[in-house]
């Protein structure tokens, strides 16, 4: 009896491990960069999800 061992399945990078870019604090503005910061890494996580790369996800909330 031989048994089957499953495919390699090659790792993908956590969202920890990605450099995720950080707004300045000189942005001033009327919104907190602390809120500001909370919604572009909302945004990465979500083009992670549909992104072809990790980096094409990053760069897309930033535009």
């Amino acid at each position: 009896t031989t048994t089957i061992t499953p495919k390699r399945i090659a790792h993908s990078p956590s969202l920890q491990s990605l450099k995720k870019p950080i707004i300045p604090k000189e942005f001033g503005g009327k919104v907190p960069t602390v809120i500001r910061q909370r919604y572009l890494n909302l945004f990465i996580e979500e083009c992670l999800k549909f992104c072809t790369s990790n980096q094409e996800a990053i760069e897309k909330p930033q535009l």
